[in-house]
């Protein structure tokens, strides 16, 4: 044989040894690895040079500033904007399973973590103030028709209702996709606003200033359960289930809910358990004007940051959020009747400015 074709026979050999072993490393991890939950999204239901899939984006596909451990504050300073430093860098995102069996980030790190659960992924860029992660479990194919019936149940029969994929991890971090089921509570928020303010009447010679623009003044939350089974929710005075909670958009928010640490909420009783019956909902009104429901700029100094209505911020892609349903902890609510059927995952509403709904 030619030495060039004993050379082309060597690699293909080579590769094919490669893949053999990725293969049945997945395999194992499959059979073996540790069964977890992941937040997840499905979008592009086909693709026609591939076949039918389904590509799903995790909640830790973004990771923002603050949760960046070890070397990668250094790697990725502040106001870099060289997108493609750090390309395919190996990362771990350190996870924890909540109380509804769900893992969730803890941090990213440029270092495998000592102990516990956690994902091996590499860096796909540096989008504004987050990292944009790939841990090669982003697409799931399906079968025939299904990728479909996948999106058109999340945007027409479920929506608001979270999906989780069901993901197989090894010791290592190594992670395969094996598939995928819905939650059975959801949330869906409608935004009201003020009217639209007539034109102002311009000065004399001048054009006329532009016209002010409705802001969000409440939000309109309903819980649904689009399960086979009953499940309770808690919702407990004032809006006391619900915590706005900053979006995660790629830049930075400056503004932060004055309730984000408050620990003297009201104490969960009988009568704010309500038990929804498949198919059942229920619906509870945020008036953001109230105080309870202001922010404050972190830009200022902490003697200045005064409360304010979202209503009143100019700058207002600095302050987007959402809204979290968080009953309370299974501990608080476990003397309470109905108190097994209470589902503790979080849910979160669309993202939203003082303008408008932005998802």
């Amino acid at each position: 044989m030619k030495p060039r074709l004993l050379l082309a026979a060597l690699v293909a050999t080579a590769q094919l040894a490669v893949l053999g072993f990725m293969t049945g490393q997945r395999e194992s991890v499959l059979h073996y690895g540790r069964s977890i939950l992941l937040r997840t999204a499905p979008v592009d239901p086909n693709d026609p040079m591939r076949g039918e899939y389904a590509r799903f984006n995790y909640e830790l596909s973004s990771v923002p500033r603050a949760l960046w451990r070890d070397g990668l504050p250094v790697r990725f300073p502040p106001n870099s904007y060289d997108y493609r430093n750090g390309r395919d860098l190996r990362v771990y995102a350190a996870l924890r399973v909540d109380d509804a069996g769900i893992a969730e980030l803890v941090s990213l790190s440029d270092r495998p973590p000592a102990e516990g659960l956690y994902l091996q992924g590499r860096v796909n860029n540096l989008n504004g103030a987050n990292l944009s992660i790939r841990y090669g479990i982003e697409a799931l194919f399906l079968e025939q028709g299904k990728s479909q019936k996948l999106e058109d149940a999340r945007r027409k029969e479920r929506p608001g209702a979270p999906m989780d994929a069901e993901v197989a991890v090894s010791a290592s971090g190594l992670a395969v996709i094996k598939g995928y089921q819905w939650e059975p509570l959801g949330i869906v928020a409608t935004f009201e606003r003020t009217p639209p303010s007539p034109p102002p009447t311009p000065a004399a010679g001048s054009r006329p200033p532009p016209r002010p623009q409705p802001v969000i003044t409440a939000i309109k939350l309903e819980l649904k359960n689009y399960g086979t089974d009953d499940v309770a929710i808690v919702d407990l005075p004032d809006g006391g289930s619900f915590r706005l909670v900053a979006a995660n958009t790629g830049q930075e928010i400056h503004y932060r809910w004055v309730g984000e640490s408050r620990t003297d909420g009201p104490k969960p009783e009988a009568v704010h358990v309500l038990v929804l019956k498949p198919g059942e909902s229920h619906s509870t009104r945020l008036d953001l004007t109230r105080p309870e429901w202001f922010v404050v700029d972190t830009r200022l100094a902490p003697a200045k940051q005064k409360p304010q209505a979202l209503r009143d911020i100019t700058d207002m892609w600095s302050a987007s959020f959402r809204v979290e349903y968080s009953p309370p902890s299974k501990a608080l609510v476990a003397p309470l009747p109905h108190a097994e059927l209470i589902r503790h995952a979080r849910l979160l509403s669309r993202m939203f400015n003082p303008g408008t709904n932005v998802d």
